[in-house]
Parts: structure tokens; sequence; C-alpha cells
């Protein structure tokens, strides 16, 4: 596989375990993972980040289109993902969640991150190989 396919359908992966590990975790061990609520739309991004860049040609680098799609999806969820980071207490108010100590799991970072490490590697990658 082209490393800059592989990279990129790696962190791509990154973001698809992030959306169904815990975002929010409550007092008394419940947790609860992006998939509940609004979050089934960041698995959507992700699994079609990951699709674009896993299927075609695979010791060919990502055509200009796929990487730029895999990289919009991306962006739009690492903004989603640093939007809950930084308003963690609105979005906890608007869903309805059970009042108590609410912390926020390590999992929208991971998601963030990642997010911003898909555009990074579609694109650096490639302008390395031309």
């Amino acid at each position: 596989m082209h490393p800059q396919r592989a990279g990129v359908t790696a962190t791509s992966g990154l973001l698809l375990l992030a959306t169904s590990l815990p975002w929010i975790e409550l007092e008394g061990g419940t947790s609860y993972s992006a998939a509940n609520g609004v979050g089934w739309a960041l698995v959507l991004v992700a699994l079609t980040a990951c699709v674009l860049a896993a299927t075609g040609e695979r010791t060919e680098p990502l055509p200009r289109w796929r990487a730029l799609g895999a990289s919009a999806l991306a962006l739009i969820g690492a903004a989603v993902a640093v939007r809950a980071i930084t308003h963690y207490e609105t979005f906890i108010a608007a869903s309805g969640l059970p009042s108590g100590r609410i912390s926020l799991g390590p999992d929208p970072y991971l998601f963030a991150l990642a997010g911003l490490a898909v555009p990074a590697l579609a694109f650096v990658l490639r302008a390395r190989d031309e």
C-alpha cells in the first residue's frame, strides 16, 4: 500500500475508533460515546473518509479528489470535536444527560488530533512523492 494511502487510511480508522470510545464520563462509571446523539454524523464522516482513503489503486497515492474529500470530512469532524471540547457543558445540557459529576473523556482529543492528521498526511506525503 502506498505510504500516503496507508497513513490516511490509518488516521481515518482512528477517527472511526474515536467515535465508539467514551467521550463523556459520569460519576458512577457511566459513559457516553460520540455514537450517542449527534455522534452518528461523526461515525458517517469517519467511515466515509476511511472508505475514500482505502478504496482504489492501493499502490498509487490518493487521487487529489479523494485526498480532498477525506481531508474535508476529517476537518469537519475535527471542528465538531474541538467544539465539543471547548463547550462540552452546553452539549451536555442540550443532550438531556443525567446531572452529576461529568468529565470529558480522552476521545474527543483523539478525534480532533486524528482529524487534523488526515489532511496533513494526505498532502505532506503526496508532496514528498511528487
